[in-house]
């Protein structure tokens, strides 16, 4: 198991490395060009038409980014919390159907600790959200 790790970790180092290479030299590409003439974009003259963009969202009452966030947590969380119960169901069955034998009674009991550790964060999900908003807003 130790040797298939150090296999995998220069694997995934060098997959990093060239990650981050193509996505900067992709950058530096992009920005290398310039337009001489910035009131015009490929010699096609602005028009006095007034344009705006739509906010589709709008309706949900989503106007920012941090509402759209918070909007994919919600969502997230209406699936989340059935599955956090049906994993503590599942220590459960595990418990039962151990019969004394103690490996699948620590099997159980590691299922019913990691849901639970999954449950708090699932439901503590809009508390950790709401503090990571102040942190951030603090700055």
């Amino acid at each position: 198991m130790y040797t298939q790790s150090r296999k995998i970790a220069p694997s995934f180092i060098l997959a990093i490395v060239v990650g981050l290479w193509c996505a900067l030299a992709c950058a530096s590409v992009a920005y290398g060009q310039t337009n001489p003439n910035p009131d015009t974009i490929d010699n096609i003259q602005p028009t006095n038409d007034s344009t705006s963009l739509v906010n589709p969202l709008a309706g949900r009452g989503i106007d920012s980014v941090e509402g759209f966030f918070v909007e994919i947590i919600n969502i997230i969380l209406v699936f989340a919390r059935p599955i956090v119960v049906l994993f503590i169901m599942y220590a459960g069955f595990l418990y039962v159907t151990a019969q004394g034998d103690t490996t699948k009674l620590t099997t159980a009991r590691n299922a019913l600790l990691w849901s639970v550790i999954g449950g708090v964060v699932v439901f503590g999900a809009t508390v950790i959200m709401e503090v990571i908003r102040g942190t951030v807003e603090g700055f």
